[in-house]
Protein backbone atom coordinates (compact mmCIF):
# COMPACT_ATOMS: atom_id res chain seq x y z
CA UNK A 1 0.00 0.00 0.00
CA UNK A 2 2.78 2.50 1.12
CA UNK A 3 5.57 1.61 -1.81
CA UNK A 4 3.84 0.37 -4.50
CA UNK A 5 0.23 2.85 -4.24
CA UNK A 6 -2.31 -0.10 -3.99
CA UNK A 7 -4.92 1.68 -2.28
CA UNK A 8 -7.95 3.88 -3.14
CA UNK A 9 -10.26 5.55 -1.29
CA UNK A 10 -14.03 6.56 -2.33
CA UNK A 11 -16.17 9.19 -1.18
CA UNK A 12 -19.81 9.17 -1.47
CA UNK A 13 -22.64 11.66 -0.48
CA UNK A 14 -25.91 11.24 -1.41
CA UNK A 15 -29.55 13.29 -0.58
CA UNK A 16 -32.68 11.70 0.40
CA UNK A 17 -35.56 12.57 -2.19
CA UNK A 18 -38.79 11.73 -3.58
CA UNK A 19 -40.55 12.27 -0.06
CA UNK A 20 -39.64 11.26 3.57
CA UNK A 21 -38.32 7.65 3.97
CA UNK A 22 -40.55 5.21 5.05
CA UNK A 23 -38.97 3.53 8.56
CA UNK A 24 -38.34 -0.30 7.87
CA UNK A 25 -38.38 -0.50 4.17
CA UNK A 26 -35.27 -0.65 2.26
CA UNK A 27 -34.33 2.00 -0.68
CA UNK A 28 -31.61 1.95 -3.11
CA UNK A 29 -29.20 5.17 -2.64
CA UNK A 30 -28.24 4.71 -6.41
CA UNK A 31 -31.31 6.67 -7.83
CA UNK A 32 -30.43 9.70 -5.58
CA UNK A 33 -28.45 12.69 -6.43
CA UNK A 34 -25.25 13.53 -5.23
CA UNK A 35 -22.40 11.36 -5.80
CA UNK A 36 -21.51 9.41 -7.40
CA UNK A 37 -23.82 10.49 -10.19
CA UNK A 38 -27.56 9.14 -9.98
CA UNK A 39 -29.02 5.70 -11.63
CA UNK A 40 -31.32 5.70 -13.81
CA UNK A 41 -31.38 1.83 -14.94
CA UNK A 42 -31.19 2.58 -18.24
CA UNK A 43 -31.63 -0.37 -21.34
CA UNK A 44 -34.17 -1.88 -23.33
CA UNK A 45 -37.24 -2.70 -21.03
CA UNK A 46 -36.72 -5.94 -19.84
CA UNK A 47 -33.03 -6.71 -20.90
CA UNK A 48 -30.69 -8.08 -18.57
CA UNK A 49 -28.06 -5.15 -18.44
CA UNK A 50 -24.74 -5.72 -17.25
CA UNK A 51 -23.10 -2.97 -15.59
CA UNK A 52 -19.67 -2.07 -13.95
CA UNK A 53 -17.30 -0.13 -12.27
CA UNK A 54 -17.32 2.33 -14.94
CA UNK A 55 -21.34 2.44 -16.23
CA UNK A 56 -21.08 5.84 -14.30
CA UNK A 57 -23.84 5.53 -10.99
CA UNK A 58 -21.48 2.88 -8.92
CA UNK A 59 -18.66 4.09 -6.50
CA UNK A 60 -15.14 3.67 -8.24
CA UNK A 61 -12.86 1.20 -6.22
CA UNK A 62 -9.51 2.06 -8.28
CA UNK A 63 -10.27 -0.04 -11.52
CA UNK A 64 -9.22 -3.82 -12.17
CA UNK A 65 -6.13 -5.37 -10.39
CA UNK A 66 -6.19 -8.74 -11.39
CA UNK A 67 -3.71 -10.63 -10.30
CA UNK A 68 -4.09 -9.04 -7.13
CA UNK A 69 -6.85 -9.21 -5.54
CA UNK A 70 -8.22 -5.70 -4.04
CA UNK A 71 -10.60 -6.07 -0.69
CA UNK A 72 -12.72 -3.55 2.00
CA UNK A 73 -10.65 -2.39 4.55
CA UNK A 74 -12.36 0.76 6.01
CA UNK A 75 -15.71 2.46 5.52
CA UNK A 76 -17.21 5.76 7.32
CA UNK A 77 -20.14 6.84 7.22
CA UNK A 78 -22.65 9.36 8.74
CA UNK A 79 -26.26 11.06 8.56
CA UNK A 80 -26.89 14.86 9.05
CA UNK A 81 -30.70 14.13 10.73
CA UNK A 82 -31.79 12.79 13.39
CA UNK A 83 -34.47 10.73 11.37
CA UNK A 84 -31.47 9.25 9.10
CA UNK A 85 -30.12 7.61 11.89
CA UNK A 86 -30.16 5.22 13.33
CA UNK A 87 -30.13 2.85 10.16
CA UNK A 88 -28.39 0.70 8.25
CA UNK A 89 -26.35 0.58 4.87
CA UNK A 90 -25.56 -2.15 3.05
CA UNK A 91 -22.90 -1.99 0.31
CA UNK A 92 -23.49 -3.99 -2.32
CA UNK A 93 -21.96 -5.54 -5.89
CA UNK A 94 -24.70 -4.62 -8.39
CA UNK A 95 -23.64 -7.41 -10.95
CA UNK A 96 -26.63 -7.55 -13.40
CA UNK A 97 -30.41 -6.05 -13.74
CA UNK A 98 -33.99 -6.06 -15.60
CA UNK A 99 -34.97 -2.28 -16.16
CA UNK A 100 -38.75 -1.29 -17.40
CA UNK A 101 -40.53 -3.52 -15.17
CA UNK A 102 -44.36 -2.32 -15.18
CA UNK A 103 -45.92 -2.97 -12.42
CA UNK A 104 -49.28 -2.03 -13.47
CA UNK A 105 -49.76 -4.84 -15.59
CA UNK A 106 -51.45 -8.46 -14.63
CA UNK A 107 -49.88 -10.13 -17.50
CA UNK A 108 -46.52 -11.92 -17.36
CA UNK A 109 -43.61 -9.81 -18.37
CA UNK A 110 -40.53 -12.38 -19.49
CA UNK A 111 -36.79 -11.38 -18.81
CA UNK A 112 -34.57 -10.98 -22.13
CA UNK A 113 -31.29 -13.13 -21.09
CA UNK A 114 -29.49 -11.92 -23.97
CA UNK A 115 -26.28 -10.90 -21.28
CA UNK A 116 -25.21 -12.64 -18.78
CA UNK A 117 -23.61 -12.31 -15.63
CA UNK A 118 -19.62 -11.54 -15.62
CA UNK A 119 -19.07 -11.37 -11.60
CA UNK A 120 -20.43 -14.65 -9.94
CA UNK A 121 -21.15 -16.30 -12.55
CA UNK A 122 -22.02 -19.49 -10.85
CA UNK A 123 -25.01 -17.24 -9.19
CA UNK A 124 -24.08 -18.51 -5.99
CA UNK A 125 -24.52 -15.56 -3.33
CA UNK A 126 -26.48 -13.46 -5.73
CA UNK A 127 -29.65 -12.45 -4.41
CA UNK A 128 -32.87 -9.93 -6.01
CA UNK A 129 -34.51 -6.96 -5.37
CA UNK A 130 -36.65 -5.09 -6.80
CA UNK A 131 -37.07 -1.17 -6.84
CA UNK A 132 -39.18 1.88 -8.04
CA UNK A 133 -38.05 4.00 -10.86
CA UNK A 134 -41.35 5.15 -11.46
CA UNK A 135 -43.54 6.15 -8.43
CA UNK A 136 -46.66 3.11 -8.11
CA UNK A 137 -50.18 4.29 -7.25
CA UNK A 138 -52.95 2.18 -4.97
CA UNK A 139 -53.41 -1.22 -5.05
CA UNK A 140 -51.02 -3.66 -2.73
CA UNK A 141 -49.90 -6.42 -5.52
CA UNK A 142 -48.61 -9.89 -5.20
CA UNK A 143 -45.37 -10.64 -7.15
CA UNK A 144 -44.37 -13.72 -8.25
CA UNK A 145 -40.61 -14.45 -9.84
CA UNK A 146 -39.13 -17.29 -11.83
CA UNK A 147 -35.55 -17.38 -11.89
CA UNK A 148 -32.78 -19.69 -13.31
CA UNK A 149 -30.79 -20.62 -9.14
CA UNK A 150 -27.03 -21.08 -8.41
CA UNK A 151 -26.73 -25.19 -9.85
CA UNK A 152 -28.69 -24.19 -13.05
CA UNK A 153 -31.82 -24.95 -12.40
CA UNK A 154 -34.88 -23.08 -14.16
CA UNK A 155 -38.30 -22.77 -12.97
CA UNK A 156 -37.46 -21.44 -9.06
CA UNK A 157 -40.21 -19.18 -7.53
CA UNK A 158 -39.90 -17.32 -4.49
CA UNK A 159 -40.01 -18.94 -1.02
CA UNK A 160 -42.49 -17.11 0.13
CA UNK A 161 -45.47 -14.45 -1.05
CA UNK A 162 -43.96 -11.24 -1.27
CA UNK A 163 -46.80 -8.12 -1.32
CA UNK A 164 -45.94 -4.85 -2.94
CA UNK A 165 -46.42 -1.67 -1.22
CA UNK A 166 -48.93 0.87 -2.56
CA UNK A 167 -47.53 4.12 -3.32
CA UNK A 168 -43.81 3.45 -2.93
CA UNK A 169 -41.85 6.36 -4.32
CA UNK A 170 -38.98 6.12 -6.64
CA UNK A 171 -35.60 4.28 -4.53
CA UNK A 172 -37.87 1.79 -2.80
CA UNK A 173 -38.44 -1.24 -2.58
CA UNK A 174 -41.48 -2.10 -2.95
CA UNK A 175 -41.77 -5.61 -1.53
CA UNK A 176 -39.97 -4.54 1.92
CA UNK A 177 -41.54 -2.54 5.44
CA UNK A 178 -43.56 -4.17 8.00
CA UNK A 179 -46.82 -5.03 6.48
CA UNK A 180 -47.61 -8.56 6.26
CA UNK A 181 -45.57 -10.39 3.37
CA UNK A 182 -43.56 -7.26 3.20
CA UNK A 183 -39.66 -8.91 2.28
CA UNK A 184 -36.19 -7.08 2.46
CA UNK A 185 -34.24 -6.34 1.64
CA UNK A 186 -33.94 -8.87 -0.45
CA UNK A 187 -36.81 -11.17 -2.15
CA UNK A 188 -37.09 -14.27 -0.11
CA UNK A 189 -35.73 -17.79 -2.49
CA UNK A 190 -36.86 -21.39 -2.87
CA UNK A 191 -35.89 -23.90 -0.25
CA UNK A 192 -32.41 -24.72 -0.59
CA UNK A 193 -31.20 -22.59 -2.79
CA UNK A 194 -28.29 -19.98 -2.50
CA UNK A 195 -28.31 -17.81 -5.29
CA UNK A 196 -29.49 -17.02 -8.74
CA UNK A 197 -27.97 -16.64 -12.25
CA UNK A 198 -30.69 -15.16 -14.32
CA UNK A 199 -34.74 -14.46 -14.07
CA UNK A 200 -36.87 -15.43 -16.68
CA UNK A 201 -40.37 -14.10 -15.70
CA UNK A 202 -41.87 -11.52 -13.30
CA UNK A 203 -45.96 -11.43 -12.74
CA UNK A 204 -47.56 -8.68 -10.43
CA UNK A 205 -51.10 -9.99 -9.22
CA UNK A 206 -53.71 -6.92 -8.55
CA UNK A 207 -50.88 -4.21 -10.12
CA UNK A 208 -50.46 -0.94 -8.68
CA UNK A 209 -52.98 1.36 -10.19
CA UNK A 210 -52.14 4.20 -13.21
CA UNK A 211 -48.23 4.14 -12.25
CA UNK A 212 -45.28 2.49 -11.76
CA UNK A 213 -42.28 1.04 -13.05
CA UNK A 214 -39.43 -0.82 -11.43
CA UNK A 215 -35.94 -2.49 -11.87
CA UNK A 216 -35.27 -6.14 -10.83
CA UNK A 217 -31.58 -6.38 -9.53
CA UNK A 218 -29.16 -9.07 -8.84
CA UNK A 219 -26.48 -8.41 -6.32
CA UNK A 220 -24.15 -9.91 -3.90
CA UNK A 221 -23.95 -8.42 -0.29
CA UNK A 222 -20.39 -7.32 0.68
CA UNK A 223 -20.77 -5.29 3.84
CA UNK A 224 -22.95 -3.79 6.49
CA UNK A 225 -22.58 -0.31 7.65
CA UNK A 226 -24.50 0.74 10.59
CA UNK A 227 -25.48 4.46 11.23
CA UNK A 228 -26.11 5.34 15.16
CA UNK A 229 -26.39 8.88 15.43
CA UNK A 230 -27.04 12.16 13.70
CA UNK A 231 -23.50 13.66 12.81
CA UNK A 232 -21.85 10.98 14.55
CA UNK A 233 -19.39 9.21 11.85
CA UNK A 234 -19.33 5.51 12.19
CA UNK A 235 -15.94 3.76 11.47
CA UNK A 236 -16.05 -0.47 10.17
CA UNK A 237 -12.71 -1.84 10.30
CA UNK A 238 -12.71 -4.80 8.45
CA UNK A 239 -9.30 -5.88 9.50
CA UNK A 240 -9.52 -5.43 12.83
CA UNK A 241 -12.56 -4.60 14.03
CA UNK A 242 -14.37 -6.77 12.04
CA UNK A 243 -12.19 -8.94 10.26
CA UNK A 244 -13.33 -10.06 7.00
CA UNK A 245 -11.19 -7.92 4.60
CA UNK A 246 -14.32 -8.64 2.08
CA UNK A 247 -13.22 -9.08 -1.57
CA UNK A 248 -14.15 -6.73 -4.44
CA UNK A 249 -13.91 -8.01 -7.77
CA UNK A 250 -12.64 -6.50 -10.90
CA UNK A 251 -15.57 -4.63 -12.68
CA UNK A 252 -17.35 -4.59 -9.22
CA UNK A 253 -20.71 -1.66 -10.02
CA UNK A 254 -20.83 -0.78 -5.88
CA UNK A 255 -23.89 0.37 -4.46
CA UNK A 256 -25.40 1.53 -1.61
CA UNK A 257 -28.81 0.34 0.14
CA UNK A 258 -30.52 1.81 3.24
CA UNK A 259 -32.76 1.34 5.49
CA UNK A 260 -33.68 3.70 8.53
CA UNK A 261 -35.04 3.04 11.47
CA UNK A 262 -37.43 6.22 11.48
CA UNK A 263 -39.11 8.41 8.59
CA UNK A 264 -35.60 9.53 7.12
CA UNK A 265 -36.28 12.83 6.39
CA UNK A 266 -36.63 14.53 2.56
CA UNK A 267 -33.69 15.91 2.24
CA UNK A 268 -31.40 14.36 4.67
CA UNK A 269 -27.96 13.34 4.04
CA UNK A 270 -26.33 10.10 3.46
CA UNK A 271 -22.10 10.11 3.22
CA UNK A 272 -19.23 8.31 3.93
CA UNK A 273 -16.25 6.96 2.51
CA UNK A 274 -14.42 3.51 1.50
CA UNK A 275 -10.90 2.24 1.33
CA UNK A 276 -9.72 -0.58 -0.56
CA UNK A 277 -6.47 -1.74 -0.76
CA UNK A 278 -5.16 -4.79 -3.16
CA UNK A 279 -1.83 -7.26 -3.38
Amino acid sequence: MTTNGKRWRADFNKTVANGAYVAGAWYDLSLLAGSPVANTFTGTALNAQVPTETTGWGIYHGGNVSTDTKHLLKAVAVSNTTTASPGTLLLVDVCLYYPGISTISATAQNMVNGTSLTRYTDGNGLRMYMTMTVASGANTPTLAVSYTNQAATAGRALGATTALTASSGIGRFTHSGTAANNRGPFLPLASGDTGVRSVQSVTITTPHATTGTAALVLCYPIAEIPLSTANVPVIMDFLSQAPSLPQIQDGACLNLLYQPAGAAANGSIISGSLEFAWG
